[in-house]
């Protein structure tokens, strides 16, 4: 788990065409604006990988069950909990972003594990992000 969550996080900061080279394919940039311009994002399975002066700064994991499965993600929040503790990966609770029925992970320097209550704790967003916006 901790090699996947360290393969993650070494996108971060990588120029479009090293992602690229990386990936050993070029991907379709979608810009923010209409000018084609400026920030952009390239989708990979549904997945936001979010460009700025052509720098990835953010990878968002909507598309997150084989995600989870690599990561060993398990089905409860608990047991998530207590197995990246099992591990020895350092998480804390992401206060900032934390409220009502939200609970934000963050694991190691720049995984965060979006969690929404309803009726029992789901996992809905897995962000990997060098920005604690």
């Amino acid at each position: 788990m901790k090699k996947k969550i360290l393969e993650l996080e070494s996108y971060l900061n990588l120029s479009y065409n090293e992602f690229c080279r990386l990936k050993k394919k070029t991907f379709k940039k979608q810009y923010y604006s209409k000018k084609e311009e400026g920030d952009y994002e390239i989708l990979i399975d549904k997945n936001q990988f979010m460009f700025h002066e052509d720098i990835l700064y953010t990878i968002e994991f909507n598309n997150i069950q084989k995600l989870k499965e690599s990561l060993l993600i398990k089905n409860s929040l608990e047991s998530t909990l207590k197995h990246l503790s099992d591990e020895n990966i350092e998480w804390n609770i992401f206060s900032k972003y934390s409220y009502e029925h939200y609970l934000v992970i963050k694991i190691n320097k720049y995984l965060y594990l979006e969690y929404e209550f309803i009726s029992k704790w789901k996992l809905n967003l897995l962000r990997v992000s060098n920005l604690e916006e």
